[in-house]
């Protein structure tokens, strides 16, 4: 008679997995990472800017945004509504975006100039960032239409705005519950950089404490 086999009650012995051996991948949607990434300003113009309730907040974070973006080579992407009647991108932006890809549009959406909706799918983006203005209007619109096409969108909160203050809470409300990241220029930035030690981080972090 074949005697039967022992089976052991001891458990294997496991492996202690070190942080430092895991490839980090995989990453939550929310944090805006530099692959296939864009960021998008909308109509920072001349004559809009000033109507603005949180102006100086909006200019400070948006260029502290573009300085970043430039720094990690993020490309940039500027929009302009009207210029004719609304004037161009604002001076005080001119060498933050010498390397963005501009648009005119009519429409408020981004997304409903050709041009541009081409230019996204040309260069497969999977994530855009935005700041501008307004937030009620052509954030909002701009926003909710790269969602439906399947882009995760994050709106920087305090790098945007409207001439009035519950406009700009209503519509981030809205983006937010269709499902629309929000940031802060802080947060957004430390998405972007991902670790500290680096040149990069130090050059960052003096731009952020100024």
């Amino acid at each position: 008679m074949a005697s039967k086999s022992k089976i052991s009650s001891k458990k294997p012995a496991s492996k202690t997995i070190e942080w430092s051996e895991i490839e980090l991948v995989k990453r939550h949607p929310s944090i805006f990472t530099r692959d296939n990434s864009a960021l998008l300003m909308i109509d920072m113009q001349e004559r809009l800017i000033p109507a603005m309730s949180n102006r100086y907040e909006l200019i400070k974070n948006s260029e502290l945004i573009l300085q970043i973006a430039n720094l990690v080579e993020l490309p940039i992407i500027v929009t302009e509504q009207y210029p004719k009647g609304l004037g161009k991108t604002v001076e005080k932006f001119n060498e933050l975006t010498k390397a963005a890809t501009f648009f005119e549009k009519t429409s408020f959406s981004a997304v409903g100039e050709k041009n541009f909706t081409s230019f996204i799918e040309e260069n497969h983006f999977k994530k855009i960032a935005i700041i501008g203005i307004e937030t009620h209007v052509c954030i909002l619109q701009t926003a909710l239409d790269l969602k439906i096409r399947n882009i995760e969108v994050t709106v920087v909160a305090d790098a945007v705005a409207s001439r009035r203050d519950e406009n700009k809470k209503i519509a981030l409300e809205k983006m937010k519950q269709a499902g629309v990241w929000l940031a802060t220029a802080e947060s957004l930035i430390f998405d972007l950089l991902e670790k500290s030690g680096s040149d990069e981080f130090k050059k960052a972090h003096e731009l952020v404490m100024k």
